[in-house]
């Protein structure tokens, strides 16, 4: 289990949302990840970091998996990414 985001800027209080605008820069095909919670913290990292951040991309989900299969922080989705 990796947890990105949640210490990132914030103070430990980033849920995670601000690494969906950065995918588009990754090249990224493939999100896999629990909910991606927005809190004042991903806000902190947002503004940080402006000038690195793209727009979201549409997910279309693939595949799903129950939190007890994984990491017990709720449901996990494999998200093919289309940016437009």
């Amino acid at each position: 289990r990796v947890r990105y985001g949640g210490g990132l800027g914030g103070g430990g209080k980033a849920g995670g949302s601000w690494i969906e605008r950065t995918l588009k820069k990754l090249n990224t095909e493939l999100l896999i990840s629990s909910d991606c919670n927005h809190t004042n913290g991903d806000d902190y990292v947002l503004k940080m970091y402006e000038d690195n951040m793209g727009n979201i991309g549409e997910y279309e989900s693939i595949r799903e998996l129950n939190e007890v299969y994984w990491s017990n922080y709720g449901d996990i989705t494999w998200n093919l990414i289309n940016f437009k």
